[in-house]
């Protein structure tokens, strides 16, 4: 019995001897990129590590798997879109994953399109070929799109591919008209396929208004103590600290990481990141962490426009404040 125990929590990354670091792991929503440029500052300079965390970040197929994974119990943590985890928790009330802290206060949902395809107003997207990647987050929010902007729906059905550098080739190659993704995860790439932003016409879905925050980090309530739970929020915060202050810094980080990494991507990406999603005016004001009242209902009320969520969303499922730091801890500014 000893040993299955002990094999269990070898599994979990929890560990069993004294005064060792506690290993956890956590589950991304996607391939390590500057979109987690706060975890590898923390991860890379020793935030972690002084906070007594081992932490390995490990690449998922996006965030209903990074999810699924956390609540088996298999990572401790997972970084996963605030609208698939409201979803997720929605759809498996019993599960042991609770949002607890929002990194990202804006979502970075966006429908790109080629100007040349004479798209230049989202009203133009009406019956073109839209591509995205299976279950992605930006696709799944259209509907929501179209009836904050008062459009008729906006294709028929959509053209999936299995990944986000398939997407990309789609639109650079004219397979398709314009794809749903996260602008962050597919501009960086689209210039480099040749497409820069003369030849797009974007459409961030925030502007709609979509009122839906984006990368949440999702702890798993049965495997993390309170202590170790606290530790991940507090040095996560203090690695977008950093991030946001020396970007450059940050992508060097990065790259110590995922060394095979194109450094002039990742740094568009993070300044994406960084500009549209992260460093909105609320948290210039408040700290990272915890959106303001009206845009959790407000992504709560646009979410309940499906027809599947028949009961209301209770906050107190997707998000527990509980390990958030006073707001002054979690100020974070912009690089000078």
């Amino acid at each position: 019995m000893i040993r299955h125990i002990f094999a269990a929590l070898a599994a979990l990354g929890i560990a069993t001897a004294a005064g060792a670091q506690t290993e956890i792991r956590i589950a991304l929503d996607g391939p390590l990129s500057a979109a987690h440029a706060g975890l590898a500052v923390a991860r890379a300079e020793g935030l972690f590590a002084g906070a007594g965390l081992a932490v390995e970040l490990v690449g998922t197929a996006g965030s209903r798997d990074a999810l699924s994974r956390t609540a088996l119990g298999n990572y401790a943590a997972a970084i996963a879109d605030f609208s698939t985890l409201t979803e997720f928790v929605y759809d498996q009330p019993q599960a042991p994953v609770m949002g607890g802290l929002v990194i990202e206060d804006r979502a970075g949902h966006a429908l790109i399109a080629r100007r040349d395809a004479g798209i230049a107003e989202p009203a133009d997207l009406a019956t073109r070929k839209i591509g995205r990647v299976r279950d992605d987050e930006a696709a799944r929010r259209l509907p929501n799109y179209a009836s904050a902007m008062g459009l008729a729906p906006l294709s028929d059905g959509y053209t999936s591919f299995p990944d986000t550098a398939a997407l990309v080739a789609a639109l650079a190659d004219g397979s398709v008209e314009a794809i749903a993704a996260r602008a962050a995860m597919v501009l960086p790439e689209l210039a480099a396929a040749g497409l820069g932003a003369d030849a797009l016409a974007v459409f961030m879905l925030a502007d709609a208004p979509l009122y839906h925050p984006g990368r949440t980090l999702a702890l798993n309530t049965e495997v993390t103590t309170p202590e170790t739970a606290q530790a991940l929020v507090d040095a996560t915060i203090a690695g977008w600290q950093r991030a946001a202050a020396d970007p450059a810094a940050a992508v060097d980080a990065l790259l110590t990481l995922a060394p095979g990494l194109d450094a002039g991507r990742e740094a568009a990406r993070l300044e994406m990141v960084l500009s549209h999603n992260i460093l909105t005016d609320w948290v210039l004001a408040e700290g990272i962490g915890m959106p303001f009242n009206g845009r959790l209902e407000g992504a709560f009320a646009q979410l309940q426009e499906d027809p599947a969520f028949v009961l209301s969303i209770n906050r107190q499922w997707v998000l527990d404040p509980a390990y958030l730091p006073p707001s002054e801890a979690r100020k974070i500014a912009p690089a000078r």
